[in-house]
């Protein structure tokens, strides 16, 4: 096992090429670097709430992070990685086009996740790995879309150095390269105060771009080619979601105006906590 194996987890390889055809094999852990019961959260803005909460869980792919403005170039290395076999360059981007990804936190309570994420009027909730990976595993029932894999885990944060070191070693692609799933769980160091959990799907049909396959709660659009919708049900989320936080930054009216808003979903007002971000301290010194 090398320096770069162990770095990511030491997961054996699963994703091979055969002649032409990059195949993948499902057998990687469905969950990554990552304990079931591990606590996630995901920061939000109202908007985003209200359609989990209608039971809509948008996933996007990959390269429209890339393509977009400022984004980040090495956001899925594998998919740009020039492979030849034979002289002949292998197609890997049709498979990066097959890949969507849902971003979720270690990080409990964070000023910059707000400020980055949230939005004016935005909540973040909390939920485990287990139950989020179930909530879009049950969307699919059993001969329905079984070509749809789901897999959750931990990103693994490296250097830009070991990075391309790990995608340029010529025997991954023979018979030992990271899984699409996988190569959604690593970045560059840079981003490492994330603390980021990737909920990663990948459509060996490629719905999003064969209109004839059937669609069983899924949804695309034509005009948006990079997002996945998995129809999760009316009501689900409320069920898997285990603690919501309003933004703590908004004024008191503010604040009241969300939270009513919160519980026109129907959404579990127990559940609703306040954030620790902005509470007074609390110190005592007693001296005998």
């Amino acid at each position: 096992m090398t320096e770069i194996d162990q770095a990511i987890g030491g997961y054996p390889g699963e994703f091979a090429g055969a002649g032409n055809d990059m195949s993948m094999h499902p057998s990687l852990a469905d969950f990554v670097r990552i304990q079931k019961d591990t606590p996630i959260y995901r920061y939000m803005g109202l908007e985003e709430f209200h359609c989990l909460m209608n039971g809509s869980l948008r996933l996007t792919c990959p390269f429209k992070w890339v393509e977009a403005d400022g984004g980040d170039r090495w956001e899925n290395v594998l998919f740009q990685t020039k492979i030849y076999r034979d002289e002949k360059q292998i197609d890997t981007e049709t498979d990066g086009r097959k890949t969507y990804v849902h971003c979720w936190t270690h990080v409990p309570e964070s000023d910059a996740m707000w400020r980055l994420y949230g939005g004016d009027r935005s909540v973040k909730i909390r939920t485990t790995a287990e139950k989020l990976l179930a909530a879009a595993n049950n969307a699919i029932p059993l001969g329905k879309n079984l070509t749809i894999l789901f897999k959750i885990g931990k990103v693994a944060y490296l250097p830009e150095k070991q990075i391309k070191a790990f995608f340029s070693e010529k025997h991954r692609v023979v018979n030992n390269i990271r899984c699409h799933h996988e190569s959604m769980m690593i970045k560059r160091d840079f981003y490492s105060h994330e603390n980021e959990v990737r909920l990663v799907a990948y459509d060996f049909d490629d719905r999003n771009r064969r209109p004839g396959i059937e669609r069983h709660n899924l949804k695309f659009s034509p005009k948006e080619p990079d997002h996945m919708n998995i129809q999760i049900g009316s009501g689900t989320a409320g069920k898997w979601i285990d603690e919501l936080v309003i933004n703590p930054r908004l004024s008191h009216c503010c604040k009241q105006e969300v939270r009513n808003q919160v519980l026109k979903t129907n959404f579990d007002e127990k559940r609703i906590k306040e954030s620790s971000l902005l509470a007074k301290p609390e110190i005592v010194i007693r001296f005998e």
